[in-house]
């Protein structure tokens, strides 16, 4: 029977991969398969009741903590589940679910209490919830090498659900930031640390428990700590080709924007871990090697099931990679991990789309100054020091450095430049409208930003142009060819304007363009006539076939935060709420959300619009399709956001003109109170259009959510909507 059923695994596996070689060209971002399991649809009230907690004095004091924790974890758990970023069902998670029913056969009770996602996450981690839910990432996935490592993380996670870590570290930090003695809060939250560090590697020997009775083999142990220790690097190292963006017709990157040599990776065993939640590899490596000492002898399988759909599912994880790192506006990153799918597994549509839109993306952060909103942290695996005002490459080690010290030297006008010319080159060579879009988004602030036209570029031979030329007597032609001379000779004059020489790389940019009538129409017409004796075709309009939905608003169900300003940083218990004197708590919170969503509703009616509402408030009404439609929307305005104020196209620009066939205009709206008033900020995005405006922003200095003036607020900026509405 058993061999029997591994043969089926080996065929569906087969399956699998045969059908994913064809998506993985033109790859689209996985989605939750089946149905909408209930962790989903259930309340804040329902994931309170559901929590179960170890038996305490039975003390008022002890009662509280445990109410004050069902609730806050509760609602993070929530808000997790709801934050765009969630896979169940789909193949990732399916296989992480596997894996576990063989990494925990030992103990099937506990196998039972647990439930497994994916989160589309490019960090390395996993977590656990006092619900029993445990959080995989894909950043996991995609750097892991046998089947055997993942078991172990989930053995360890399981530890920490097995040992109520979560509670009994919520009960510490509550003693220790609340206590009436007059110790230092950097002493506190050292204590904190010191808890988590403990709680660490007990989960480590505790997982060990669990993970000697599973199938796995125990030396899969001590590599998965070196893949821990470089987790902060990309999921491979492959020198990047530094040719990438040239082109045969003189358009090559000079040496200067790319370093002599990447920097060494410097990742450090012994890290110091004083202010760190975990103990440092070494420690963590040590302990679990004196643990098994007396295992040495033991013999365990890498993988309990066919290695094939390991390798498939790490795949998987690596081409979900570059998606989330454009989300979160690592667009470095994206265009490396991106370069790292075509060289392991050849370049596609999908590999071209991902480096296209980032190139695209720094270019218009570069040319509206908005570099320093996306700096990334710093990514060194040791104590290296960063200077400050450089940390926006010098931070990175390895061969991707190479991909963040080109765009931190190439300037506004040649990473604009570039941008232009490799999505000109990536629309010639698949058709896809997605490049042209970001060419034609650039040429107009190539000309307008940075005063560059037709004439600062050399075009073709004037053989091949030739060809071209609607004349048929030689005087027309000479007289012709007079004028693109005498255009020529203006790079001259220009080269002492914009500080460059005749020689300078860019001027070929676009030479193998220029006979290309779409091109010049979008490059500059009138000049095109001039120089090259023909006007040039008018482009194919392209436009939506939906029908008229300027009147449907999609509003993500309203947010509501609670401030006072003497609020406790996180920084000395993670647990604490936003409010302090007068009390907020989540419920209280989701009620208030409620309200907002009802009031704005009524308003919506009054003013003839329809309004639907999506998001944390109505996950009782969902199902999977429904779900899937939120977070990709979800993952839309966070790129937008992350994009900046200014237009441009992002990566998951698909989204937004789905929903804009049956809804216009996309509404982000959030009531903070704060001690005693509230500040209402309303922002309508244009989903035809991608355009963001923020429509309404105001405050009451004495007001609560459900009095008059905020309802007035409310109306006034539902009513800004509905005049922008008209105006269009």
């Amino acid at each position: 029977m058993r061999t029997i059923y591994l043969l089926l695994l080996l065929l569906a596996c087969i399956n699998a991969n045969a059908q994913a070689q064809d998506d993985y060209v033109n790859y689209k971002a996985l989605n939750c398969i089946g149905p909408m399991p209930d962790d989903f649809k259930t309340g804040l009230s329902g994931m309170m009741q559901q929590m179960i907690l170890p038996a305490g004095d039975g003390s008022a004091k002890a009662l509280a903590l445990e109410s004050e924790f069902r609730e806050l974890s509760a609602y993070q758990l929530m808000s997790k589940l709801y934050n765009g970023g969630i896979l169940y069902g789909d193949k990732l998670s399916a296989y992480v679910s596997q894996v576990a029913d063989s990494a925990l056969r030992s103990d099937p009770e506990l196998r039972k209490r647990l439930r497994f996602y994916v989160l589309k996450s490019s960090d390395f981690n996993a977590y656990s919830t006092q619900s029993g839910i445990i959080f995989v990432s894909v950043g996991l996935l995609a750097r892991i090498e046998t089947e055997a490592q993942l078991a172990y993380i989930l053995c360890h996670e399981a530890a920490h659900f097995t040992n109520d870590h979560n509670y009994k570290g919520f009960v510490f930090r509550k003693q220790q930031s609340e206590g009436k003695s007059k110790t230092d809060p950097k002493r506190i939250r050292q204590r904190i640390l010191e808890q988590s560090k403990a709680d660490e590697l007990e989960a480590d020997r505790d997982g060990l428990k669990l993970f000697r009775s599973s199938p796995y083999a125990t030396d899969d142990i001590e590599r998965m700590f070196a893949i821990m220790l470089y987790s902060y690097l990309p999921f491979a190292e492959v020198p990047f080709d530094t040719a990438y963006f040239n082109s045969r017709n003189g358009y090559i990157l000079p040496r200067k924007v790319f370093p002599e040599k990447a920097a060494a990776i410097s990742a450090e065993e012994d890290v110091p871990d004083s202010m760190r939640t975990h103990p440092n590899v070494l420690k963590r490596r040590t302990a679990v090697r004196l643990l098994l000492a007396k295992d040495s002898g033991k013999q365990g399988l890498s993988f309990a099931a066919d290695s094939n759909l390991f390798h498939e599912i790490k795949r998987l994880a690596r081409y979900e990679m570059p998606m989330i790192y454009m989300a979160e506006a690592e667009y470095e990153e994206a265009l490396y991990s991106a370069f790292l799918l075509g060289h392991f597994y050849g370049r596609s549509l999908y590999t071209d789309k991902v480096i296209a839109a980032a190139v695209y993306l720094m270019a218009k952060h570069k040319n509206h100054k908005t570099e320093q909103e996306r700096m990334p942290y710093n990514r060194a695996g040791s104590r290296k020091k960063i200077n400050v005002d450089n940390a926006y490459w010098e931070s990175i080690e390895g061969e991707s450095q190479v991909v963040y010290f080109m765009a931190a030297q190439m300037t506004p006008r040649e990473m604009n430049i570039l941008a232009a010319r490799h999505s000109y080159a990536m629309w010639q060579r698949y058709g896809d409208v997605f490049f042209l879009n970001r060419f034609k988004d650039l040429m107009p602030e190539l000309q307008e930003r940075h005063k560059m036209s037709p004439s600062d570029f050399y075009g073709p031979d004037k053989a091949e142009i030739a060809r071209l030329l609607p004349y048929t007597d030689s005087v027309a032609c000479n007289a012709y060819f007079k004028k693109l001379d005498e255009t020529d000779l203006r790079i001259s004059k220009n080269s002492e304007t914009y500080n460059y020489s005749r020689r300078a790389y860019f001027l070929f940019a676009f030479k193998e363009f220029y006979t290309d009538s779409l091109f010049a129409s979008s490059h500059n017409s009138g000049f095109y006539i001039l120089r090259y004796g023909h006007p040039a075709a008018e482009p194919a309009v392209l436009s939506d076939s939906g029908p008229d939905s300027a009147r449907r608003i999609l509003m993500f169900y309203p947010d509501y935060n609670a401030y006072t300003i003497r609020y406790i940083s996180a920084g000395y218990s993670v647990y604490n709420y936003k409010a302090k004197n007068p009390r907020i708590t989540p419920l209280a919170e989701m009620t208030q959300r409620d309200l907002l969503n009802t009031q704005f509703a009524l308003l919506a009616s009054e003013n003839g619009i329809s309004l639907v509402s999506s998001g944390i408030g109505t996950h009782a009404r969902m199902d999977t399709e429904q779900f899937n439609r939120y977070q990709r929307l979800l993952t839309w305005y966070s790129e937008k956001a992350m994009a900046g104020e200014h237009f441009a196209y992002v990566y998951s620009d698909e989204t937004a003109m789905d929903y804009a066939a049956s809804h216009r205009y996309l509404v982000y709206t959030v009531m903070n109170s704060v001690d005693k008033g509230l500040e209402l900020i309303y922002v309508m995005f244009d989903l035809k259009t991608g355009e963001m405006k923020v429509l309404y922003r105001e405050s009451e200095a004495k007001a609560s959510v459900s009095s008059n003036k905020a309802r007035n607020m409310m109306r006034a900026a539902f009513k800004a909507s509905a005049t922008a509405i008209k105006w269009r």
